[in-house]
């Protein structure tokens, strides 16, 4: 079995799509299974196996990469390479070219559908109906020819089911349960982000961006504060609202910017409540890293991250958008500790049965079921 990937987003950048195409490349080296990544720099240094292109942010998603690919250059590394199988990630310029080549040489294709871009536009002040139709107009063109169309959760693959989208399946997430747990609470830690001494700590991780609805999780906070609750909210990410939540963010917010491996698991470990606001998640992988760490999620009704949170048992919801509906879930959280710690070993015991090797493994056999007709034919 022979793979060719092309993203608009890889190692380096930090998010969803980026992460998951990192745990498959190792799980792919892992099982010696030879395989290509056309992705666009700077991905580190270019090796072998990937393939680096110039590239330019995309203006609503700075972390997903506008590459400028060189399809004879992609033509020449393929027929050297003689993928038995493409899949493309990103329906962008480096998701088009690997698309194209699959269709011209008749190569099995798949693709990922990762990001709801159609409902970033009302986010970003942009003429969301009109452009909206013509985004969903391209997605299922782009879409329409592959031979499975990998969705991250149930909730995501209904919604692509009304959209007129078809060959949909599920392609899950998994989740480390040694890179993420709550052995890994510090007092170091703490006093690094001047914890010490807070009653409750709130945590955030993910971009700072309009989509993500940061502001109802202030606004939150700030009923919160108003009652006399002693918290720390730390936001662990970065993104293009960085400047604007920190002028406007009340006391006891701190922005730590983006935190990688174990001063990550770190910052997990030490919270009580994982406050999550954004309802435009197709999955949302820090939520089974918070409940990996053993920390109960707090988060909207709505996206993917209603795959993995049961109400009252393993996290709480509430209404999307509705800062004083996030407050009332919060609070009782904060003033229920019995139920805090009840809720976090909840959430800790269903992450033990989520992991990436079983979830990985589930992919690659999808892989062989689509590549054996094509090499009955060939032998």
């Amino acid at each position: 079995m022979r793979l060719a990937f092309f993203s608009d987003t890889y190692l380096p950048q930090i998010n969803g799509v980026s992460r998951t195409l990192g745990r498959l490349k190792k799980h792919l080296e892992n099982r010696g299974i030879p395989h290509r990544l056309f992705v666009p720099a700077p991905s580190g240094t270019e090796k072998e196996d990937v393939i680096n292109f110039r590239s330019s942010s995309f203006p609503l998603y700075p972390e997903c990469k506008i590459a400028l690919p060189q399809y004879f250059r992609i033509k020449e590394e393929l027929d050297d390479f003689r993928p038995d199988l493409i899949h493309v990630l990103t329906p962008f310029s480096l998701g088009l070219a690997g698309r194209k080549y699959a269709l011209k040489n008749s190569i099995p294709l798949v693709a990922s559908y990762h990001t709801d871009f159609p409902s970033y536009l009302q986010h970003y002040g942009l003429p969301f109906l009109s452009l909206e139709k013509g985004l969903w107009s391209y997605l299922r063109w782009f879409h329409k020819k592959s031979r499975i169309n990998f969705c991250p959760s149930e909730s995501t693959r209904k919604e692509l089911q009304n959209k007129g989208f078809s060959h949909l399946e599920i392609w899950g997430r998994g989740i480390c349960t040694e890179t993420f747990s709550p052995d890994f609470k510090s007092p170091v830690t703490a006093k690094k982000h001047g914890l010490e001494g807070k009653d409750i700590i709130l945590l955030y991780v993910g971009r700072l961006a309009r989509e993500k609805e940061i502001g109802v999780l202030l606004d939150a906070v700030r009923t919160l504060q108003k009652k006399n609750i002693s918290l720390r909210l730390l936001l662990v990410g970065d993104g293009p609202e960085r400047k604007k939540i920190v002028a406007s963010a009340p006391p006891e917010v701190v922005c730590t910017g983006y935190q990688t491996g174990k001063e990550l698991s770190r910052l997990y470990a030490e919270a009580d409540i994982f406050a999550f606001p954004s309802s435009t998640e197709t999955f949302g992988n820090v939520i089974l890293e918070a409940m990996a760490s053993g920390v109960p999620v707090v988060a909207p009704r709505g996206g993917g991250v209603r795959e993995n949170i049961v109400h009252n048992e393993n996290g709480r919801f509430f209404a999307a958008g509705d800062a004083e509906d996030m407050a009332r879930s919060l609070e009782i959280l904060i003033r229920n500790e019995s139920l805090r710690q009840e809720l976090g070993k909840k959430a800790r015991e269903f992450t033990l049965q989520k992991s990436w090797e079983a979830v990985l493994n589930r992919l690659l056999s999808r892989y062989t079921d689509i590549i054996a007709p094509k090499r009955q034919v060939s032998a």
